[in-house]
């Protein structure tokens, strides 16, 4: 429903740019009244300069929850969810609605048939208020401190809502709070000032960033530039089902991963985009964890193989039997100590780096091999097939045998 989505999104553009652009910039389209304007999903175009200076803002502007239909908007937000870092709901009135509430519940259990973990943004509910304050009944408006006000907004009590509901559907109306609560534990609110009145026309022409530098608008727009900084303070956008938090997608990388999440939604009522997710993952993992690992696994290896072929050549003669054999034994027990740590060091990597289930960089080496086992069990099943594969590939290297043999033919022919 029209409560300022668009207007807020139009103003955030007109904010993140320091200096007025040279072309003006055309809004989103926004509208009063209770109908909204937005439909579906619309994105801003061009990269929004970060006010740190470093990267950029993408934004989003999405449908309302009052406006669709229970099936596509949880789709919208399925998708608007996982492309985001901060979600953003405006409130107006100041608190969430029993509609709301049951929308916002539909659209988180698309995401309780995933099995992708941290895909979940950061929810921020931006009221306009003053101070956050509860309306009692017997003592009016009572200031209450920000945590309070949040705890009060994500739960039923008669006092709080509009509409009184009888002890069913109080029930069913606070078990839904419970769900959203359990599955976004990372929620916050900040405050907005009242939109100056110079800034509620809606017309296509209207100077947006020169009427927010104007003197009657400085406390609206500084109150807009600290709802920016809260919500960009969480940081750049990581790659979806990932727990490390510095591991932030590409922007080629969300170029394509966005166009293939919208294919996977239109063509699934229900959708679960957990193999998707977890490709991406993938592709990381053998791009930047097993192709580097391998190559040094491989010039480590083949390092070894040289070092025996200078032993066989000082020998300045043909090896006996039993030099062979005691060669050969040393090359294979190199190999499988250096399999063993290579592979015992991706799947630390991976921990860390790519699913973040370390919070610290482990440096030494597992203790057992019913240690790494284990850890190696935590990864996605996907990622496990590939760690099997990983270990065919290193024993499929064998430069390092083929020069030990061409060094003892070498030999035989001097």
């Amino acid at each position: 429903m029209g409560v300022g989505k668009s207007k807020l999104a139009t103003i955030t553009i007109n904010t993140l740019y320091r200096n007025k652009p040279r072309q003006a910039i055309k809004p989103f389209r926004s509208g009063c009244g209770a109908a909204g304007v937005t439909h579906g999903v619309w994105m801003w175009a061009d990269p929004l300069p970060h006010p740190s200076g470093e990267g950029s803002v993408m934004l989003l502007d999405c449908e309302g929850m009052g406006d669709i239909n229970e099936h596509l908007g949880a789709n919208l937000y399925l998708f608007c969810m996982i492309i985001s870092t901060s979600f953003a709901i405006v409130l107006r009135p100041p608190r969430i609605q029993r509609a709301q509430c049951d929308r916002l519940y539909h659209a988180l259990l698309r995401f309780e048939k995933m099995k992708s973990s941290h895909v979940l943004p950061n929810l921020w509910l931006i009221p306009e208020l003053r101070e956050y304050v509860r309306d009692d009944r017997d003592h009016g408006e009572t200031v209450i401190s920000k945590e309070k006000w949040l705890k009060l907004v994500f739960s039923y009590n008669n006092e709080n809502n509009s509409t009184r509901l009888g002890e069913a559907d109080a029930l069913t109306l606070q078990s839904r709070f419970d769900t959203i609560n359990r599955m976004l534990p990372k929620r916050d609110v900040a405050k907005l000032n009242r939109l100056p009145d110079s800034l509620a026309d809606d017309a296509k022409d209207l100077d947006v960033w020169s009427l927010l530098r104007e003197e009657n608008s400085e406390t609206y727009f500084n109150s807009v530039k600290s709802l920016l900084d809260q919500l960009l303070s969480t940081g750049g956008k990581v790659l979806p089902g990932s727990g490390n938090e510095r591991l932030y997608i590409r922007p080629s990388e969300l170029a394509s991963f966005m166009s293939e999440l919208v294919k996977a939604i239109n063509n699934d009522k229900m959708p679960n985009p957990d193999s998707l997710v977890e490709r991406y993952l993938r592709a990381r993992f053998e791009n930047e964890i097993v192709e580097v690992q391998i190559a040094a696994f491989n010039a480590e290896l083949f390092a070894h193989a040289q070092e025996l072929c200078q032993t066989i050549e000082e020998r300045q003669r043909l090896e006996t039997d039993e030099e062979i054999s005691e060669l050969n034994e040393k090359m294979g027990n190199v190999r499988h100590n250096l399999t063993e740590n290579y592979l015992g060091k991706i799947i630390q990597l991976t921990r860390y780096e790519i699913f973040g289930l370390d919070k610290k960089k482990v440096t030494k080496d597992f203790r057992s091999s019913n240690e790494k086992e284990a850890a190696a069990k935590q990864l996605p099943t996907s990622i496990q097939i590939e760690l099997i594969e990983v270990e065919r590939t290193m024993n499929k290297y064998q430069k390092g045998e083929e020069l030990i043999e061409e060094t003892r033919t070498n030999m035989k022919s001097n």
